[in-house]
């Protein structure tokens, strides 16, 4: 005889029975059955409420007055009434692999595995609204993933025309190309709203070149390559 089993009814609900080896004797079985509706809701107040209710509380009636009868049956039961969101529901990996994914995705194939190699060398980085990363001429300190809030670009030229800005939002990359080239920063960023960010910095680009020489040229390459085809900025900063 099976000592426990899980059912699966209606209503999202999962039964977790334990059966006694000692069955209920038919009698006893009979007269709670035949007793049953006593304990439950009448259905008129949804009969005279038309159509529509009528089938919707038929149905939620049949379901309700299964799961009573199996009660009776079955004395010993555990309700659990926790959900367990389906897989493709669950949360999202941990940060920054979600970034790395979100922002280098649609530039490689990379399997997640090789952005699992990335991860270590970011350092997550909370900046609030205001506040000054660098200046246009500075050294560069590293490159930036935006996970939430904006930055703000300012582009002086030495020609003395107008000043170009432009809004780097979440899942783009700042900072890139001066970091890559190892050149003076070409702009000068501001933190327009409160924001999140993963950096990784020179001293992280060099360990990775070092520990992950294979891994840090594909980095490089996918980097260059969303430089390339960032058409909607003005330049990476």
């Amino acid at each position: 005889m099976v000592d426990k089993a899980d059912v699966s009814v209606p209503l999202s609900m999962t039964i977790s029975v334990q059966l006694r080896p000692k069955r209920l004797p038919k009698a006893l079985i009979s007269r709670k059955l035949r007793n049953r509706h006593s304990h439950l809701p009448s259905l008129s107040p949804i009969v005279q409420g038309g159509p529509f209710l009528r089938r919707l509380g038929t149905t939620l009636y049949l379901e309700v007055t299964l799961i009573f009868d199996f009660l009776l049956l079955f004395p010993d039961v555990t309700l659990d009434h926790s959900f367990q969101e389906p897989a493709s529901l669950q949360a999202e990996p941990d940060q920054p692999l979600s970034i790395l994914l979100q922002t280098f995705g649609a530039y490689c194939n990379e399997p997640i595995e090789f952005f699992r190699d990335l991860a270590p060398f970011y350092v997550e980085r909370v900046i609030s609204s205001g506040t000054t990363l660098w200046r246009q001429k500075d050294l560069p300190d590293g490159l930036y993933l935006i996970v939430s809030g904006s930055l703000r670009a300012t582009y002086s030229y030495d020609d003395h025309r107008e000043l170009v800005q432009e809004t780097m939002v979440a899942g783009t990359i700042a900072g890139d190309l001066s970091t890559l080239s190892d050149t003076a920063r070409n702009a000068t960023v501001v933190a327009e709203r409160d924001c999140i960010l993963w950096k990784m910095d020179k001293e992280g680009l060099e360990r990775l070149e070092k520990e992950k020489p294979g891994v840090a040229q594909r980095y490089i390459r996918i980097v260059l390559k969303g430089m390339s085809l960032g058409t909607e900025r003005v330049t990476a900063c």
